[in-house]
């Protein structure tokens, strides 16, 4: 654009030091130069609306870049917000495994801290240990309440045989709704 705006400017001091516009052969031509300067009239115009379009354009793509980064940033405030209450430690599901992506981003403002090596070791195995423990004590705990329900079971199964024995010894057993009949409630075949 302004290339043509000089080439213009340079014509234009072409044109004032000789009396009129001349051709490469030295012959005047005011009507070419007319024709000349209405096309490149048009050529302007036509960069300028070419501009005009490309402005535009960038600046949509500009809007569409904020949006999209406006986007990544959210989703990325939604994810810290989604790790921190994953790895609470009431959460249940606080041992869930990171994307190898995430294990690998380093914090720039953290200094690496050597592993624990023997220590960890030992600290795993007792943690190993306690779980275990705690399982076997579970285990415990079930078996006794299975054990205890059963003893319900067998003395209700008892208390169950005796009225039937007392049923019988009071003849009562021919027809075990006699009782029900006797005490005037309605007994349904």
């Amino acid at each position: 654009m302004e290339r043509l705006q000089r080439s213009q400017s340079q014509r234009n001091t072409v044109g004032t030091s000789t009396p009129g516009p001349v051709n490469w052969n030295g012959a005047s031509t005011s009507g070419n130069q007319v024709a000349q300067d209405k096309v490149v009239a048009r050529l302007i115009q036509a960069l300028e609306e070419l501009k005009a379009k490309l402005e535009k354009r960038v600046e949509t793509m500009e809007g569409e870049i904020r949006s999209l980064r406006l986007m990544k940033d959210e989703a990325a405030a939604e994810v810290e917000i989604w790790k921190k209450k994953a790895l609470r430690t009431g959460n249940k599901r606080s041992r869930i495994a990171l994307s190898p992506g995430a294990q690998l981003k380093v914090d720039s403002q953290s200094t690496p801290v050597k592993s624990p090596g023997k220590a960890r070791l030992l600290s795993d195995h007792a943690a190993h240990a306690w779980i275990v423990e705690l399982h076997n004590l579970e285990v415990n705990a079930l078996k006794e309440l299975r054990l205890q329900e059963l003893n319900r079971r067998r003395a209700a199964e008892q208390c169950l045989a005796e009225m039937e024995e007392r049923m019988e010894s009071n003849g009562e057993a021919e027809d075990g709704n006699a009782t029900f009949q006797s005490q005037g409630m309605p007994v349904e075949h």
